[in-house]
């Protein structure tokens, strides 16, 4: 299973002791670094006895993670550009694990959230998305999940909102998408993101299903399409209204 990548991001990065702290304080057990990881640069540990978790410290910043999102960034964004640096966190699966890819994901979501809690924000490389540190936490916690792992985008087009997600395709699922009209911004980011949280849950929606996504709508039903953001990926599209 492909390997999970996060970046915690910080003003001033937690020293290897406090991760070696973080580990422990999951049961970890400490493993020899591979070879192509300096030594004094990260650690590298068994967790759960089925997932290997790699930490890695570096002082520089990938820009990309340095654009929060719109709406799950709002406390960290004025900040991201004091970031000077970046806890990588990759969680790879034990050869004869046999998980989901959403729970793969799920317990790579959580290991992060507890291996950089004092993150500024976390970047999820499969998401493309920079959120706050505690928004990240608590989707984890409580949810909604989507807000972790496939958070929900908006678009505006001649006046009109619509909506995708990014991430579901990274798990085996097609993405989610409203074609723009009238529902209102926040209505519809809400409406998208709890959809999203269904499509993550061992029965996700499939075409043909009916959702009701603002309250005060008409149901839509679900029709499969391609994903506005890349036309080789699978989507599932409610209409607009």
């Amino acid at each position: 299973m492909e390997p999970r990548l996060a970046l915690g991001l910080y003003p001033t990065l937690p020293t290897l002791d406090q991760l070696g702290e973080r580990l422990n304080a999951l049961d970890a057990q400490l493993l020899e670094l591979p070879a192509e990881v300096e030594e004094g640069t990260g650690l590298f540990a068994l967790v759960e006895n089925d997932y290997l978790v790699l930490i890695r410290r570096t002082e520089s910043v990938l820009p990309d993670a340095q654009t929060g999102h719109p709406l799950l960034a709002r406390a960290s964004a004025p900040h991201l550009k004091d970031a000077t640096g970046m806890v990588v966190v990759i969680t790879y699966a034990t050869e004869n694990l046999l998980v989901s890819p959403v729970e793969f994901a799920l317990t790579h979501a959580r290991l992060t959230a507890a291996l950089v809690p004092d993150a500024l924000a976390i970047h999820n490389t499969g998401a493309a998305a920079t959120v706050d540190a505690d928004v990240f936490r608590a989707a984890v916690d409580e949810g909604p999940l989507s807000y972790a792992l496939a958070p929900v985008w908006l678009y505006e087009e001649d006046g009109r909102y619509g909506a995708y997600t990014m991430g579901l395709h990274r798990y085996g699922l097609p993405e989610l998408q409203v074609a723009p009209g009238s529902t209102g911004p926040m209505e519809l980011f809400r409406g998208l993101a709890q959809l999203a949280d269904a499509a993550l849950s061992p029965n996700p929606p499939t075409a043909g299903a009916t959702v009701l996504l603002a309250e005060g709508e008409q149901p839509r039903t679900l029709v499969e399409t391609t994903w506005v953001v890349g036309k080789d990926v699978p989507a599932l599209t409610l209409p607009a209204v």
